[in-house]
């Protein structure tokens, strides 16, 4: 019987034919490359702080690491907090729709504060205007959808193909609610979560101690410091890993810095947590 072999990345076990580099053994190409990597760069001390510190596929421990995330009561908590930013309506028409109209028209956001500050020529004219045409398209269709949940959409049918006289308040109420959907979408966006959204401020009053919530890790991150290249040994400065490259800030849609605490404004849109990643 053979022995056994273990990969040196991961500590998967390795078939009879796996990679290889000198005398070391690889389960899969995927490891071998991570390895190759990391010795280029002069990165190998990572395989200091543990044995076969690669991720495994397979590993129990790792399947066991996020099993907390099965109990009911972690769920309901999920459930609670990803409201805002996962399922809000507004939030979805926001960053599902308008935000990525307003992306392929204007580009992304430094091109968008260049267009903002330019001069008005063709080209600001033709974007904006064209942007704005769709967001109040747009915004007639989400108006229509929702006065047919509330008169019925037979009524809608009713008043969109009578003569006009006879249906001024519902004509009215169409013309309020595309503007007011317009608004909301083009120019007031998430300051709607801030100033007027009734559920985020509940959902500050209700937090607790154990509240699954987005939140910065002082203890990981202070000190901050600019990072200064990867030879730096930031533990021997009394650096943190917090560089201070405020990514965390730029790409929040409501402005908060999330290093200051928790506050009212966050949605949990966890857009955070990926910039810093």
């Amino acid at each position: 019987m053979s022995e056994l072999i273990h990969c040196h990345h991961c500590g998967e076990s390795c078939e009879e034919k796996h990679p290889k580099l000198e005398d070391l053994n690889f389960c899969c190409d995927g490891c071998l490359l991570v390895y190759q990597l990391l010795d280029e760069n002069g990165l190998c001390t990572y395989y200091d702080l543990e044995q076969h510190p690669g991720i495994q596929l397979n590993n129990i421990r790792q399947k066991e690491k996020y099993a907390y995330l099965d109990l009911e009561e972690i769920q309901n908590k999920l459930l609670d907090f990803i409201f805002c930013g996962w399922i809000c309506p507004q939030t979805i028409f926001m960053e599902m729709v308008f935000r990525r109209i307003e992306y392929w028209i204007e580009g992304d956001a430094p091109k968008q504060k260049k267009l903002a500050n330019m001069p008005w020529n063709w080209e600001k004219i033709r974007k904006t205007g064209l942007k704005h045409i769709i967001f109040f398209g747009i915004s007639v269709l989400i108006a229509n959808t929702f006065l047919a949940y509330i008169i019925g959409s037979e009524e809608l049918l009713r008043i969109q193909t009578d003569d006009p006289s006879q249906h001024l308040g519902g004509l009215g109420a169409l013309l309020i609610f595309s503007t007011v959907f317009y608004g909301v979408f083009a120019w007031f966006r998430e300051q709607v979560c801030i100033a007027v959204c009734p559920y985020g401020r509940l959902q500050g009053v209700m937090l607790d101690r154990n509240s699954v919530v987005v939140a910065y890790d002082y203890k990981r991150g202070e000190k901050r410091a600019p990072f200064r290249g990867k030879r730096e040994n930031r533990e021997e400065l009394s650096k943190g890993d917090c560089i201070d490259c405020h990514k965390c800030v730029d790409v929040c849609p409501t402005g908060i810095d999330i290093r200051n605490g928790t506050q009212l404004e966050c949605v949990n849109c966890t857009a955070c947590i990926d910039a810093c990643d």
